[in-house]
């Protein structure tokens, strides 16, 4: 027994162990940003959707509200915590993941079915990221996402975007894709991500919590990155710079055209 449960402990610290050198070691460093709002561009390819029309946003936003707060339905497809992720999500961008999380200070409710998982699927999720403290700004987030299904399909094949506005004024605030082909981490995997920056240079939604603060008024940090084999081997772009990965070593190719 002593020596299977030693076999278990391996096992689990090497998978760990994988799962921290999967991704883009690149994406820890400031890449010369964080950006103006202007220099944003395209957003890293993924350009921004149509503003939500203002009726049916609220709508959806009154629907969001009656989740309770704490609520993980199966049935329902509902979701909510405090600030998060919940403890379906691994906390790094992946297949599963609830996007744009966590938000400092904010509540979390979200309706997405964790059915669809079983079949190959299109999908499509609605977040609402509502603050703690009365008087600050309120984000809606709207997710596509496509799967193989099978849970663990998700994980070999899957696409994934999603894009977050203020509710009051349908600005847009932040994005996420995740692409994944032939296996998270193993294969393929692209994350790309765009997000506000606090005074303190930490990104998050909470960046833009002031509402007095006009979205043109903060920076944003953009991180676009492909990795293969656990990030063995990688390429991307952190704000203004691009970057080449090799044994997990980030090497500076030089600066992006802005």
């Amino acid at each position: 027994m002593r020596g299977a449960a030693r076999r278990v402990v391996w096992a689990v610290m090497g998978v760990a162990m994988l799962g921290a050198l999967q991704g883009c070691t690149f994406f820890a460093l400031s890449g010369g940003g964080p950006l103006t709002r202007e220099e944003l561009g395209n957003w890293a390819g993924m350009g921004q959707w149509p503003p939500p029309e203002p009726r049916s946003l609220r709508r959806r936003v009154q629907r969001l509200k009656t989740i309770p707060v704490p609520a993980f339905r199966i049935f329902g497809g509902e979701y909510g915590y405090t600030e998060g992720p919940h403890w379906i999500s691994t906390g790094v961008p992946d297949a599963w993941d609830v996007p744009l999380a966590p938000v400092h200070g904010y509540q979390v409710r979200g309706t997405c079915s964790l059915w669809l998982r079983l079949v190959p699927s299109q999908r499509a999720g609605h977040w609402l990221y509502s603050p703690l403290d009365e008087g600050q700004r309120e984000f809606y987030a709207g997710e596509t996402a496509w799967g193989m299904g099978l849970f663990i399909g998700d994980f070999l094949f899957s696409n994934t975007k999603a894009q977050a506005f203020d509710t009051m004024r349908c600005e847009h605030v932040a994005a996420q894709q995740l692409d994944v082909w032939l296996g998270w981490g193993i294969g393929s995997t692209r994350v790309r991500r765009v997000l506000p920056v606090d005074a303190d240079g930490k990104a998050g939604l909470h960046a833009l919590a002031d509402p007095k603060k006009d979205v043109y008024d903060v920076r944003y940090d953009l991180r676009d990155g492909r990795t293969l084999l656990f990030g063995l081997l990688g390429w991307g772009r952190v704000n203004r710079r691009h970057y080449l990965q090799l044994l997990w070593i980030p090497i500076p190719l030089g600066k992006a055209a802005l």
